[in-house]
């Protein structure tokens, strides 16, 4: 894209007798280089970032799902047990099954 743009600038510079300074070429593609340069770190920030940002929120989706499956066979067991060695409570049991099957 550059030498095209060299190109048509030489061009239009030997029309009008003005030849074109080889140090303004050689700032100029100091100056793309360096924005490319720039641009490419920039992706690669941007890249890393989201990469890091994804792998955070699978693991925090991950302990909630470990947290929440601990929580309800937790809860399960001590309805259980509390069945077996009490059966005296065996309606306020009950009452509590149905709580948490209505709410949870």
């Amino acid at each position: 894209m550059t030498s095209g743009f060299k190109d048509n600038l030489q061009r239009s510079a030997s029309t009008h007798k003005v030849a074109p300074r080889d140090d303004a070429w050689k700032r100029l593609d100091y100056r793309l280089r360096k924005s490319a340069q720039r641009d490419r770190r920039n992706m690669n920030r941007q890249l890393i970032f989201s990469v890091i940002l994804i792998v955070v929120v699978l693991a925090i989706a991950i302990l909630m799902l470990y947290f929440a499956r601990i929580k309800s066979s937790a809860a399960s067991g001590y309805y259980e047990q509390s069945e077996q060695f009490s059966p005296k409570q065996m309606g306020r049991n009950q009452c509590f099954k149905t709580i948490k099957s209505n709410v949870f």
